[in-house]
């Protein structure tokens, strides 16, 4: 709770923020001191002041989220400040401001920046309909366009292959450098070509130390196995006999193997033949082999990047055919645009005459440019650094101190130098050290830890150290009088948790620590602190292990909410849905049926399959299963019936509707809120793998293998954001790694993990030198993985002097991770420990603990009855206890709280149909049959509603004939491939019946295809089609129509009385009120070539209904009565086509197959 009794030591400038609206002012506040309320301070008193209208004002946030709070509290405080006692001028402004609050921009960077793009297109030599990308969509398109630059070199530049291959490097392992290049556009990437070193002479001396060693070597392994030299030398002994030494690789691989010897005296017979091939390998390393691998990764480096630029650069140009901008994009289209363009930013200048920007030490070094170009006077001048920003149009904030994003474009040089800027253009730097998030107690210890660890003044690679004058005192939490003070005072300020001896391995030492932390929530949980789940947060340096610690706080029934810690690609379900996708797209993969039989959705174990197996069954959805009562035959015969229901999906649905079904059957929703772990995150990663898959359907990806390949992608690419599908917070632990907890909070902070601290220069593979007006230079090295170790393979000339360099910004970075950690508590801070001192070296949170001004007491807590004997779970907020025989009664409690949330939205907001739920019902439109021609209209429609819903049964072939989906599903292939190559005279219908697993021992079935061929080819339809000059087959829509339209009344008045769809109504038997979701596949579209007008189209749909009649009037009756059947799916065709392309339908009619004839409408 803020003492408000007396305001905070920096009031004075606060106060100037918002009366200094002439002032262009930099804020530096740090940690807790309310960054956020500054800015919004500052937006208030521009509005109330007059001074700003509030579409002049933009705000710039990190994240969309932020920007979403931002709006609220601006808002918020624009109704606090209306209430307020002013002049009626003032008020007008006010009421004015909130009357059109949704003019102020309030978001990122980057819609800012497609704001402006869109408005002034023309200028930035765009497409007006670009394409946004966003971070995932990106990451996909990466992945498809180096696959196609490969396939684009290989055509027409083999010369950067065969460089490739001469210096021993696949292209394929340059993928991960190609993401990494193409995500820096503004850099100019270092390249120089260096002469290919003298290998031969290092490899002759090479083989003097080989035999020598060789001849040394002990005549069986050593006890503890072979040193360094040894096993060196044994490997080289293989590869100099097996391969031919005249390529360079195979030079290189086998010096790589002596760069850095490792021996050991003891091992070898004789010690003083050990000393000597010691003293030579160490010589021969250092004088010439790692001299000479450092000349070729230089020369390496250059063929990499003679590969890897024109990659770039290809995945420019294809971003500008398609008119996709991802983020770079925009930013840097949008700063040129401002940059050559003086008349646009004049007037984008006069529409937005102030910027306010958060968080400003995450920028992005593009950011900043806009910035200047944005608010500078000099319209013309186009330096950027050049400009003077107009008095009281920038006012940015930010935290040198918590800098954290290097490795995504964040760049602490770009806020020094803006800092700079602001104060030579007379602008004004204001700090804010007062701390209103943590007591007295942490402030008092956080202060001299960070006086070590940070300098007293800034230079280019550290921010300086700046007080937190902490406000809240102890006595605020724990009560001045309170019996419990003497309790309480033990839980502020900071502990320590150590992982007591004898615990060494990682993985013990992060099990102990997760117990350790969870016991210490729990045990704080069931105190009288009056806690809940929601009051604790664990922070991680890195994401690994956070499983254990999830699992520990599941064990003692403590709620947790997981954040960063798992993505897409390790989502088990998922990778499950993944593997039976594969087998419906591939069905005769024994490799894929078993995977899924074995899988999560039937669960067969490996006896069961063996069984079924040795009875004579065979691994094939299409098989005829052995005739016996066995039960493994048995269930897998319903495996394999429930897998061919999902073919029949596949080649009914289109790909969307098809994974929302497989979804749904599976019950993977449900699935997911009871597996135990995460289950928001991974119920948000299916609906984002549906909105995925919807997206590119929109795209015009429709096809089953493209959804597939989609979905191979996205669970590749692993992307890390996770989707919370619900709004409010809950109350559980927040754990999460340290990259996700900036800017959160809690009253008591756990530093968890204590083995997991990753040297700095293990990161070092890129260099960005930022020199005021020049183009940026990109230093970046290349690496591949062989045998799980990173190997390097490029390094750029003078690479040892900007590692360096680099170094000294990643390990100021990390001090800077160590205070953002450290100042999220407000009240505790435990850091995590361990006594063994070989263990200690790897905690990342030791520079806290090492400069801590006095020992770090430990975390000690009363131990209970309780506690001690816990054998339950915590329910809620009542954190009651429930013993095992109660556990029963109160898993049901938790399973009803869990669901309740399903019960409103148990009514469907929308009904889902397709064109077949039109067909006009059986006593609709039946007639009396004659004596010469016997037709039934419930045996048409069966036909009909068999080949859209009748599962695919290889048995009917047995038959001799082709009936329902098989007879439907081939006509149609059969016609689509026709008319996509006119000019073919002949398809192979033995490969369409193969396709469909037809056999076809008589050749009756190829006989009633070709038959049907040899009538469509006669036919009028096809004259037509030859003819016409645009023709569209297989079209597939998905229409969401609305109550108001006319679309939804024609489908609503038709499927009423449809007994296909009673029992999906029959809890909504109004269906004015109720959205539908119509969707389907149109077989044939085209203009029609007699037309006079070219606009008009014709819609055709193909019908294989049997048609008996042994003379033309009879036949046309039938033909009348399949008319009359149709007539409301073909009226639905034409109203779709005509609302999606706004373009006229002439006419309407079905091909009957069987006959040949096209019946008009």
């Amino acid at each position: 709770m803020t003492n408000k009794t007396k305001n905070p030591p920096d009031q004075n400038q606060r106060d100037r923020i918002i009366e200094d609206l002439d002032q262009n002012i930099l804020v530096e506040a740090g940690a807790g001191s309310g960054k956020t309320r500054s800015l919004v301070d500052r937006m208030v008193a521009q509005v109330v002041s007059g001074r700003y209208r509030v579409d002049e004002i933009v705000a710039i946030t990190f994240t969309r989220k932020a920007a979403a709070e931002l709006r609220e509290r601006f808002q918020n405080r624009l109704e606090e400040e209306y209430q307020k006692d002013y002049s009626p001028e003032v008020k007008d402004n006010i009421e004015i401001a909130l009357r059109n609050i949704e003019g102020t921009f309030l978001g990122t960077i980057h819609s800012f920046a497609a704001n402006l793009l869109r408005e002034r297109p023309v200028e930035a030599g765009l497409d007006p309909e670009f394409q946004e990308l966003d971070e995932l969509e990106s990451a996909i398109m990466e992945e498809e366009v180096f696959e196609e630059y490969l396939l684009y070199v290989r055509l027409n530049r083999e010369d950067l292959l065969i460089n490739l291959d001469k210096i021993g490097v696949s292209p394929q392992n340059l993928k991960a450098s190609f993401k990494e290049l193409a995500h820096y556009p503004d850099v100019e990437f270092f390249h120089k070509e260096v002469d290919r070193p003298d290998l031969e002479l290092a490899l002759q001396e090479l083989k003097e130390l080989i035999d020598k060693a060789k001849a040394n070597l002990p005549d069986k392994e050593p006890p503890k196995g072979y040193d360094g030299l040894q096993r060196a030398t044994l490997k080289a002994k293989r590869y100099l006999s097996y391969f031919d030494m005249n390529r360079d690789e195979r030079i290189v691989e086998l010096l790589s193997q002596f760069e850095k010897p490792k021996i050991t005296l003891n091992r070898w017979p004789e010690k003083d033949i050990a000393y000597e091939l010691r003293d030579e390998a160490n010589r021969l390393a250092e004088e010439i082999i790692q001299p000479i691998m450092e000349e070729w990764r230089r020369y390496c480096h250059y063929h990499i990047m003679r590969f890897l630029i024109p990659a770039v650069e290809f995945y420019e140009h294809k971003r500008e055919e398609l008119s996709y901008m991802n983020f770079n994009d925009l930013l840097l289209r949008a700063r040129n645009m401002l940059r050559d363009y003086p008349e646009v930013r004049q007037y984008f200048q006069r529409k937005y005459r102030t910027i306010l920007v958060d968080e400003f030490q995450d920028t992005d070094p593009i950011q900043s440019e806009l910035l200047f170009y944005l608010t500078g006077e000099e319209v013309q001048e186009k330096t950027w650094y050049n400009l003077s920003p107009r008095p009281g149009s920038l006012f940015v904030v930010g935290d040198p101190k918590q800098s954290i994003y290097r490795f995504r474009r964040a760049d602490i040089d770009t806020y020094n130098l803006v800092k700079d800027l602001i104060v030579d253009r007379g602008g004004e730097i204001l700090e804010l050290t007062a701390n209103f998030r943590s007591v007295n107690s942490l402030g008092e210890w956080l202060n001299p830890v960070f006086q070590e660890l940070l300098p007293e003044e800034s230079d280019k690679y550290q921010a300086k150290h700046a007080p937190l004058e902490t406000i809240k005192r102890d006595e605020e939490v724990i009560g001045e009088q309170s019996d419990l003070a003497g309790l309480l005072s033990k839980r502020l300020g900071v502990r320590k948790l150590s992982v007591p001896q004898g615990l060494s391995k990682k993985e013990e030492v992060m099990e102990a620590d997760a117990r350790q932390i969870a016991q210490s929530i729990r045990r704080l949980l069931n105190s009288s602190g009056g806690y809940q789940a929601s009051d604790f947060m664990i922070i991680l340096r890195y994401k690994e292990g956070m499983d254990k610690y999830a699992r520990a706080l599941e064990n003692e029934g403590i709620p947790v909410a997981m954040t960063g810690g798992s993505s897409m690609g390790d989502c088990f379900e998922l990778q499950e849905l993944y593997k039976l996708l594969l087998c419906l797209k591939e069905p005769d993969n024994q490799v894929y049926l078993i995977a899924v039989l074995r899988g999560l959705f039937f669960g067969l174990d490996d006896d069961t399959l063996y069984q079924f197996k040795e009875n004579g069954g065979s691994f094939n959805i299409y098989s005829s299963l052995p005739e016996t009562d066995n039960k493994s035959t048995q269930k897998v015969a319903q495996a394999l019936d429930r897998l061919k229901k999902y073919l029949s999906w596949k080649n009914k649905y289109s790909p969307s509707i098809c994974l929302e079904k497989l979804v749904s059957e599976l019950g993977l929703f449900p699935y997911t809120f009871t597996c135990g772990e995460m289950e928001e995150s991974r119920s948000g990663y299916l609906y984002q793998l549906l909105e995925i898959v919807k997206q590119t359907e929109i795209e015009g990806e429709t096809d089953f293998v493209s959804m597939v390949e989609k979905i191979e992608d996205v669970l590749t690419i692993n992307p890390e954001e996770e989707l919370d599908i619900f709004s409010q917070k809950q109350n559980a632990v927040q754990l999460m790694n340290l990259h996700k907890a900036k800017g959160l909070q809690a009253p008591v902070v756990f530093l968890a993990n204590p083995v997991k601290k990753v040297n700095p220069e293990k990161f070092v593979t890129k260099h960005i030198k930022r020199t005021a007006g020049t183009t940026p230079t990109g230093y970046f090295t290349f690496s591949e993985v062989r045998n799980f170790r990173r190997k390097e393979i490029g390094i750029p000339s003078d690479w040892e002097k900007y590692r360096e360099e680099e170094l000294k910004y990643l390990e100021s970075e990390e001090n800077r991770l160590l205070y953002v950690a450290a100042t999220r508590a407000e009240e505790l801070l435990v850091i995590s420990d361990s006594e063994e001192s070989k263990v200690r070296k790897y905690n990342p949170w030791c520079s806290l603990l090492d400069n801590s001004p006095e020992e770090v007491l430990e975390l000690e807590l009363e131990v209970n009855d309780n506690d001690q004997q816990f054998d339950g779970v915590l329910l809620g907020d009542n954190q009651e206890q429930v013993n095992g025989e109660e556990l029963t009664e109160q898993l049901q409690k938790i399973r009803e709280q869990k669901y309740k949330w399903i019960e409103p939205h148990e009514k469907p907001s929308y009904l889902l149909h397709t064109p077949s739920s039109l067909e006009k019902t059986a006593s609709e439109s039946k007639t009396s049959s004659s004596d010469f021609f016997q037709i039934s209209i419930e045996s048409i429609i069966q036909s009909r509603e068999d080949e859209l819903t009748e599962e695919i049964d290889p048995e009917k072939s047995d038959r001799g004939e082709l009936k329902g989906a098989v007879l439907g599903n081939i006509v149609h292939r059969a016609f689509e491939l026709l008319i996509k190559d006119c000019y073919q005279d002949k398809i192979t219908i033995t490969g369409l019946l193969q396709e469909y697993r037809e056999e076809d021992p008589d050749g009756k079935k190829e006989a009633l295809i070709q038959e049907l061929i040899y009538k469509f080819k006669a036919s009028q339809l096809w004259d037509k089609i030859s003819r016409s000059d645009q023709v569209l087959t297989e079209v597939p829509f998905h229409l969401k129509t609305e109550p108001q339209e006319s679309l939804h009344e024609f489908i609503s008045n038709n499927i009423k009385d449809s007994i296909k769809i009673k029992d999906s109504i029959k809890e909504n038997e109004n269906l004015d009120h109720v959205s539908i979701v119509f969707s389907g596949t149109i077989d044939l579209v085209f203009k029609d070539p007699d037309s006079v007008r070219d606009s008009e189209w014709v819609i055709v749909d193909y019908k294989t209904d049997l048609i008996e009649a042994s003379n033309e009037q009879q036949k046309n009756h039938a033909i009348d009565q399949l008319k009359n059947q149709y007539s409301p799916q073909l009226s639905a065709y034409q109203q779709v086509f005509e609302k999606l392309t706004r373009e006229t339908v002439q006419a309407s009619a079905i091909y009957i197959a069987r006959t040949g004839d096209l019946a008009w409408y």
